[in-house]
């Protein structure tokens, strides 16, 4: 990323492999650009492919494409490891720091209209979405604002850059919240439950294929 000139628009941030890109993040593009046109969207494509880079110059999204080293491609299990806790080592390196932005998964869709001043003010201060009673983390929407806690996020995974697992983003944003290092968020980004006032429901798992959620991704599949 060294020669990569930093992204000074705020919006949404969609890491993937290049098989969820083509899945799952072009729906979620697609409903950006219908509830929330004014956000810009970075797509970070783990093994991207030419056919990517082209999609999303003709879509106007910007992209950054990365290799998983020979280290973590051992297996499907090994790359996942890799991906989800290095899409947020990234985010220092690919976005001015003063800028606000939204770590999303890839299944996730659009169900309401976002405007900027929304967007502005849950942004004001960085947070992760949480569930349940025992409030703990969902990394499927982690919101970045303009201070320094995409630093720390970023110093605690790379203390464990030679041995990243599964979940360990999870867990590292879970000490996060214990020790009031970063704040908690509803579900308004990260709706797993699919309720009609959320802005995004997300597809967790095996979710994305249940009636509501399946339902919302067809409608954009056909629009």
């Amino acid at each position: 990323m060294s020669n990569f000139k930093k992204i000074s628009k705020k919006g949404f941030y969609c890491p993937s492999d290049t098989v969820y890109f083509n899945t799952w993040t072009k729906l979620f593009i697609k409903s950006v650009k219908i509830h929330c046109p004014w956000a810009h969207i970075h797509v970070h494509i783990f093994d991207g492919t030419e056919e990517d880079k082209t999609w999303c110059l003709q879509n106007n999204v910007s992209i950054t494409v990365e290799k998983t080293p020979v280290k973590y491609s051992t297996n499907i299990e090994t790359k996942r490891a890799f991906w989800v806790n290095t899409r947020f080592i990234r985010i220092t390196e690919l976005f001015d720091d003063s800028i606000s932005l939204i770590a999303i998964d890839s299944d996730s869709l659009f169900k309401n209209d976002l405007t900027e001043k929304q967007f502005d003010n849950d942004l004001s201060k960085s947070w992760v979405t949480v569930r349940g009673e025992n409030k703990a983390s969902l990394g499927s929407a982690v919101g970045f604002g303009p201070d320094t806690v995409r630093y720390i996020l970023r110093e605690k995974l790379l203390e464990r850059i030679d041995n990243l697992k599964w979940y360990l983003d999870q867990h590292v944003l879970d000490d996060m919240l214990k020790n009031k290092q970063i704040n908690e968020m509803d579900l308004r980004y990260s709706d797993f439950t699919c309720q009609s006032s959320s802005f995004i429901w997300t597809g967790k798992g095996d979710r994305k294929f249940k009636k509501k959620f399946a339902a919302l991704a067809d409608n954009y599949r056909k629009g």
